[in-house]
Parts: structure tokens; sequence; C-alpha cells
């Protein structure tokens, strides 16, 4: 980690800056950050994640003392996806830049947590939906679409329902020897409001839930339900949304356990005097992120229209 030095700040104010953004960043962070799909992982150097494939003991029938039998280890080498962000913002007044820093409920402050939040929950999304690098720590990795991966898409832009959606995804992890209730089921509003329309999300005869009185619907059949903002053709267009937006689709994901490696850093942070303004100052904030899919067979997609 670098900070400018610079004789206009002190050493100080850039800790209790790191000091309350990384404190909020772990009580207050992103939606996904949180949920048993991802697991954190170092931030510094080269991330790799070395994995033995599935395997099958072989029965021996009829001989006492076979002889032994070796076969080559079936094992890959995934390495997570360096992504760096900034943000600068350009103020007039020195001693507001220090108070703006220092105050954990400033509007930049406040600002910059949010904006690292969405960051968070879209590098988590995109690592999950996105190529994957594979390949031996010393040489050149080669990138492995979700498909070939072992990522299953499901159509769900007719119907997104339990039928066709729900019962469908917990068919496909069990199949693939996904078990457990830690599933997350990343969706946005709109496929939220059509899930609210199923009894069975909303009736205490098949949930316990009290998803009605909650206004919000926290489990599916077993999945934990995570709801983003989305666009709706019509009615609302999300300039970034977090989960993607393509041609009239959007790709919604759920996730087993441990679908997740992540990794986030403050990397730079520094207020200096701009050289192309009067009496000006800059606030400049650098991010560093790594994400990964450990396994293909863990994550589900499933597509809805916009």
């Amino acid at each position: 980690m670098s900070y400018t030095n610079s004789p206009s700040i002190e050493q100080a104010h850039l800790l209790v800056f790191e000091n309350n953004f990384m404190q909020l960043a772990q009580q207050k962070d992103s939606k996904l950050l949180s949920s048993p799909a991802v697991t954190m992982m170092p931030v510094k150097g080269v991330s790799n994640i070395s994995r033995i494939g599935r395997t099958e003991l072989n029965e021996v029938t009829g001989i006492r003392n076979p002889l032994l039998n070796p076969e080559s280890m079936d094992n890959d080498n995934r390495r997570a996806k360096f992504r760096r962000f900034e943000k600068s913002f350009l103020v007039d007044n020195f001693d507001a830049a220090i108070m703006m820093i220092t105050d954990p409920t400033s509007a930049l402050f406040q600002t910059l947590q949010y904006a690292k939040q969405r960051t968070t929950d879209r590098v988590i999304i995109e690592s999950a939906v996105g190529t994957v690098l594979v390949g031996r720590p010393d040489r050149q990795p080669t990138e492995v679409s979700a498909a070939d991966d072992g990522v299953i898409t499901i159509t769900g832009t007719t119907n997104f329902d339990y039928a066709n959606v729900v019962t469908v995804l917990e068919r496909n992890f069990k199949n693939n020897e996904v078990f457990g209730d830690a599933i997350t089921f990343a969706v946005s509003a709109n496929e939220e409001h059509l899930l609210k329309q199923e009894d069975k999300f909303i009736n205490n005869d098949y949930t316990a839930y009290r998803n009605v009185d909650q206004r919000d619907i926290k489990n599916v059949g077993g999945l934990d339900l995570v709801v983003f903002a989305g666009s709706k053709t019509g009615v609302a267009t999300i300039e970034r949304p977090i989960l993607p937006e393509s041609g009239g689709t959007r790709t919604n994901v759920a996730m087993a356990a441990d679908a997740i490696g992540f990794g986030m850093e403050l990397g730079y942070f520094g207020i200096s005097k701009s050289p192309n303004h009067v009496n000006s100052w800059i606030i400049a904030i650098e991010v560093y992120f790594k994400a990964v899919r450990k396994e293909g067979v863990r994550i589900q997609k499933v597509t809805s229209t916009v």
C-alpha cells in the first residue's frame, strides 16, 4: 500500500481515512461478500488455486496381492484476475477536503463506500459468469468460458417461477453433487416481483418466512435470495446494473458455497494540489480487486426478460 508524501496533508489524516474505509468495508459491505458463496483470499501477488479433479476408487477382485496401477492425477490451476479501479474528485477548499476524508459520515466518504460496494458485487458476478484463467503458474494461462467450465444456463425468459427455475436449479446442483442449503440466488427486483406471485413463496402453508409481512422475499425453495436493481422495459433503465443485461435479457446468478474466491485492498489514497486549477485540490483513491470462479458446477445462470 502506498500513499502520497505531501507536506500539504498529514499522514495521520491518511491513516484515519484508511482505518474508517476498511472498517466500514468489513461491517457494511456488499450484498454478496458476506454470503457463503464467497471466500476471502489475499490480494497481494498472483493468486493461484490448484485443484484436483474428481476420482473414483478401483475395486480389486479375485487377486490377493494386486499390482499397483498408478494413474495420472487430474488437476488444474486457476488464476484470479487482478483488477484496478480508481476515482478522483476536485475540491476548492483544503480544509473541507480534510473533513471529507476524516469524517466517516461525510457525503464524499459515503459516496466512495457505496461505489466500492457496488464494484465488489459487480466483480463477484462478473467472475461467476465470465471467463476463468486456467494453467500452470509459470506459463501463460488459457481463458475458459463459463459454459466450458461447467456453468449451466437455465432459460427463464418465458416463465420465471418455481417449476421452471427454482426446482431446475436445485436439480442441477444435486446432479453435479453440489449439496447443502447455502445457495445464494442473485436476481433483480423484477424477478423478485415475479416470485412474489407464487403462492409457494408467500403462503404460510408452504413457507415459514412470512415474506408478505417482511415485504422482501428472503428465501425461495431453500435458495437465499439477494436482490439488486434491474432495468425494466418502459419503466426504468439502470446505467450500470450489477447483473449483466444485454439484448433485452438479464443474467441472474445462483452460487453454491465456496464458488468464488475474492480479495480487495485499498491501494492508494492521497490529496494533492491541482496543477491546472486555482487554489483547488484533487482527492484520489485506488482500490484493487481479485476474483476467481473456483468450480463451474457451483454456479448457474438464469436468463430473464428485461
